[in-house]
This record gives C-alpha cells, sequence and structure tokens, in this order.
C-alpha cells in the first residue's frame, strides 16, 4: 500500500523530490513490487498481473537526469558535460506552464542528451544538442561558440554564451 501511495503521490505531482535514490538498482515502482513480491514469496510469480486485476496499478519510472545535480558550482567544469547548460537553455526557450519533474514532455532537448557522460565524444555531442536549439531559436550567441570550446573549458567563450543568453 505504500507503494501505491508514493507512485500516485510522485505521479500527480504532490513529491517533487526523486522517489528512489541513485544508488537504488531499482528506478520503477514496479521493480520495486518485483522486488518485494521475490523477498516475501518467490513462488508467487509475476505479481504486477495478479494487481491489475485487483485494479492495483503503479507507473512511476525515474529517469537518470531526474538525479542529476544541476546546481553549478564552477563554471569552468560543470557545464563542460553539456547537461546543465542544455536544460538552462530548455528553460530558456520552452518554457513550461507546469514543471513538474520527470515528465517527458517538459524536456524536449534532454531526452536526447547521452548521459551519462564519460567520453569527450558525448560531452561535445551534448553541447551541440544546446547549440542547435539556440541556432534554430536564430540566437546571435553561439555564431562563434563551438562546442569544443565549452568542452575544453575556455572560460571566455563560456562566460559569452551565457551572457548571450541573458541578454536576449
Amino acid at each position: 500500500m505504500l507503494i501505491k501511495l508514493l507512485d500516485t503521490a510522485k505521479t500527480s505531482s504532490v513529491w517533487s523530490d526523486c522517489l528512489f535514490q541513485p544508488s537504488s538498482p531499482h528506478k520503477t515502482s514496479t521493480a520495486v513490487i518485483h522486488a518485494l513480491a521475490q523477498q516475501l514469496n518467490p513462488a508467487a510469480g509475476n505479481i504486477i498481473r495478479s494487481l491489475n486485476h485487483l485494479t492495483y496499478t503503479v507507473s512511476h519510472i525515474q529517469y537518470p537526469l531526474e538525479e542529476y545535480d544541476y546546481h553549478i558550482t564552477n563554471l569552468a567544469v560543470d557545464l563542460r558535460d553539456g547537461v546543465r547548460l542544455t536544460r538552462l537553455v530548455e528553460h530558456l526557450l520552452y518554457p513550461a506552464p507546469s514543471q513538474a519533474a520527470g515528465e517527458e514532455k517538459d524536456w524536449p532537448l534532454s531526452t536526447h542528451l547521452k548521459f551519462p557522460c564519460l567520453g569527450r565524444a558525448t560531452k561535445l555531442y551534448n553541447i551541440q544538442i544546446a547549440l542547435d536549439a539556440l541556432k534554430d531559436a536564430s540566437k546571435e550567441v553561439v555564431e562563434d561558440i563551438k562546442a569544443e570550446d565549452i568542452v575544453d573549458g575556455f572560460r571566455e567563450k563560456t562566460i559569452a554564451l551565457l551572457w548571450g543568453l541573458l541578454g536576449n
């Protein structure tokens, strides 16, 4: 019953924080019910099917980008992976009336990101998503700024990009 309550609270935007810890092996309400059923009654089979017959449905899925820490503490490092920059561009270009976390419709650019950003090519790809969105929105800010400049940590170009975003 607690799983259903938390799932309903999260899907109805009553609960704004992440429902599962980032280190948790289970990232969906369905996975938690399966794991609990395996512990309590391993011979039960597919417990979700049985619960669906009783109109007990859970649907919350926690995406990795919901767990991401978007706070910027160091401009030289924090924008290099492209995730924070893309999210900033999303907020500037696509303001949504309700910013319910976790709904993909509120993340038109972030759904295209590659995450986690382990290599240089992945970071370049992520930053290019943000720069392309700015070019499509006819922002003159990105004419002389390349994805390599942000990934390599050129502070002048990074600050010029942020200043241009705030100025427009």
